[in-house]
C-alpha cells in the first residue's frame, strides 16, 4: 500500500507532507491491525452466537431431546385412550335392540297363615293382548316392561317360604305369554315385603327390571292358630294327656255307668 495513499484521510492544503516518514508508517501499520482484528471478530461473534438475543432464539427453537419412542408411545396412549371412550358399552346396545313388552302378574293383598297362595306371573311381547296375559295369571295388573328372547321372573321374600313351580329362565315368543308360578306362604302374622322382578337375558349378561315390590298382609284368625297348633303338636298332647292320666278320666266320664245304690 503506498504511503501517499494515506493523503486520502487528511484535507486538502494540509501539512501531511511535513510530517515525518516513520511516523507516517506507523500511523499506517497500526490502521492495517485494527482492520485486520475487526474482520477476524465479527464473522466468530456470528458464529459462536454470543449475544444474549442469540443464545434465547437458538434455545426456543432447539429440538425436544426425548427418545422418539416416548413421543410415540404418548400419542399411541391418547388415541387408545380417545378409541375407549368411543367405544359403546356392549349391554347398552343390546338393551337398546330389546322388544317393548308388557308383565302381568297377580299377587294378593293379603294371606292367610300357613296357607299356600297361588302367584302368578306373565310375560308378552308388544302383540300380545293384555287380555291373553290376563286370562295366564287370573286377572291382576299388567305394565310395560323390555322383553328379551330369554327371560327371567323371580319372587322373593325374606319372610316367606316360596315354592317356584316353573324355570326360572324360559323362552318369550312373539305370538303366547310365558307363565311363571309359585305357591307362597308366610308363618308369621304382619306385613312382610314381597317383591317380583323381571331380568331380561342377554347371553352372559343380565338386566333386572323391578315390577312390583309390596308388603302383603298376613292374616292369622284364632281358628286357624288353634288348628295349626293341634296339627303341628298333636304327638306332644297325646303323650301329655296319657301320661297325665287325663284322657283315661276323659274316656271313664263319658262311656262309664253311674253305680246302683245296695238294697238293704
Amino acid at each position: 500500500m503506498s504511503l501517499n495513499g494515506w493523503n486520502l484521510f487528511w484535507p486538502v492544503g494540509s501539512t501531511c507532507a511535513t510530517i515525518p516518514r516513520m511516523v507516517r508508517l506507523r500511523f499506517a501499520l497500526v490502521l492495517l491491525l485494527l482492520t485486520v482484528m475487526l474482520g477476524c471478530s465479527r464473522p466468530s461473534e456470528s458464529k459462536g452466537n454470543r449475544s444474549p438475543v442469540g443464545e434465547t432464539a437458538g434455545s426456543a427453537t432447539q429440538p425436544s431431546t426425548s427418545p422418539p419412542g416416548h413421543s410415540i408411545a404418548r400419542r399411541h396412549k391418547r388415541e387408545h385412550g380417545a378409541a375407549l371412550a368411543e367405544k359403546p358399552d356392549p349391554l347398552q346396545t343390546e338393551l337398546k335392540k330389546l322388544e317393548a313388552g308388557k308383565i302381568g302378574y297377580f299377587v294378593p293383598d293379603t294371606m292367610k297363615a300357613w296357607q299356600y297362595t297361588r302367584v302368578r306371573a306373565s310375560v308378552g311381547k308388544g302383540q300380545v293382548s293384555d287380555a291373553t296375559i290376563q286370562q295366564q295369571t287370573g286377572g291382576g295388573t299388567i305394565e310395560p316392561v323390555q322383553v328379551s328372547p330369554k327371560m327371567k321372573v323371580t319372587l322373593e321374600g325374606p319372610d316367606f317360604e316360596i315354592k317356584p313351580l316353573s324355570p326360572d329362565e324360559q323362552l318369550v315368543d312373539d305370538s303366547t305369554p310365558t307363565t311363571w308360578e309359585w305357591d307362597v306362604r308366610s308363618n308369621t302374622a304382619g306385613k312382610h315385603p314381597l317383591r317380583l322382578a323381571a331380568v331380561v337375558v342377554l347371553g352372559d349378561s343380565e338386566k333386572e327390571f323391578r315390577v312390583l315390590e309390596r308388603d302383603i298382609i298376613v292374616q292369622v284368625s284364632t281358628t286357624d292358630a288353634i288348628t295349626h297348633f293341634l296339627s303341628t303338636n298333636w304327638q306332644w298332647l297325646a303323650g301329655f294327656l296319657v301320661s297325665s292320666g287325663v284322657l283315661g278320666a276323659i274316656i271313664k266320664r263319658f262311656t262309664g255307668k253311674k253305680d246302683k245304690p245296695s238294697s238293704s
